[in-house]
Formats: structure tokens, C-alpha cells, sequence
């Protein structure tokens, strides 16, 4: 299982004792950067997208904008939810 978050430390205490291979990465949703240097790296392992759980943990913020000028809660929780979605996507087709 391969768990991406903006903060690791946070999702590894969070997930502590969780049985089988876990992988730590980084990935920040609301940085398109982020977004690309994760799906390139999860593409370029060349491991098969059995599952994806678009789970972004932001609620309540107070108004604040992501570096293209989107709401922050919005930027975080649907579209960097869609873009690295669409960008590892390809992943799955690779399994016969």
C-alpha cells in the first residue's frame, strides 16, 4: 500500500500497526508540482493502480488560495483529488 500525504509523519502515526507493506510518500494536493512529481514517480515504478481513495482531510479552513488563485478547500479536497487521479490513472490498464 502506498499512502501519499502532505505531511507523512502525520498519516504514519496515524496508521501505526497497520498490517502489510506500507510506503510512505509525499504529495501535497493543493501543489500542482507536487501533484506531477508524485505521479511521475508512481508511474515510473511501474506498479499496477489497484485502488485509489481520494480522502483529503481539509474542513473548516479559514479563506485562503492555492498558488493558481483556487480556494484552498476546494483546490484540496476536488481538484488535486481529480488531478492525481488523472495522473496515475494509466496504472491500472497496465494489470491483464
Amino acid at each position: 500500500m502506498v499512502v501519499p500525504a502532505r505531511r507523512p509523519e502525520i498519516a504514519r502515526a496515524a496508521l501505526a500497526g497497520m498490517p502489510g507493506s506500507v510506503e510512505w510518500e509525499t504529495l501535497g494536493l493543493v501543489d500542482a508540482d507536487s501533484i506531477d512529481a508524485f505521479a511521475q514517480r508512481f508511474r515510473s515504478s511501474e506498479r499496477p493502480l489497484d485502488l485509489l481513495v481520494g480522502a483529503a482531510g481539509v474542513m473548516a479552513l479559514p479563506l485562503q488560495r492555492d498558488r493558481a488563485g483556487n480556494e484552498m478547500q476546494l483546490s484540496a479536497g476536488r481538484g488535486g483529488e481529480a488531478a492525481s487521479s488523472l495522473r496515475t490513472r494509466t496504472q491500472g490498464r497496465r494489470r491483464g
